[in-house]
């Protein structure tokens, strides 16, 4: 159609509303499109997420929980102290026999 050319008001409406009909279905088509590919997008970014999270949670598994390890230094401490006594009081032992011992082998020698 030429810019110069008359036409009837009906068929011109009827043409214009062929345009917006056709614009629409295109835009509808677009959008449909758009949205697809960000169902896409999120699905794949949550993949990434979930393998994350897996990758996350394997790993927190190798760890100790913060009251448990506490528990256990407290129970060690506990045993280091048992056993510097047990040390201290050996100690003392030895030395004693280590005093009395050459004493009471002189008195036994008669030296």
């Amino acid at each position: 159609m030429n810019d110069g050319d008359v036409i009837r008001m009906r068929d011109y409406v009827d043409l214009r509303f062929n345009d917006i009909k056709d614009a629409i279905s295109h835009n509808e088509r677009t959008n449909s499109d758009q949205i697809k590919l960000a169902a896409e997008e999120l699905a794949r970014r949550l993949d990434i997420l979930n393998h994350a999270h897996a990758a996350a949670v394997e790993v927190q598994q190798t760890y100790v929980p913060r009251e448990i390890f506490e528990q256990y230094i407290a129970e060690v401490n506990k045993r280091i102290t048992v056993l510097e006594k047990f040390v201290w009081g050996l100690t003392a032992v030895i030395a004693v026999f280590g005093f009395v011992v050459p004493i009471v082998f002189r008195i036994a020698t008669n030296r």
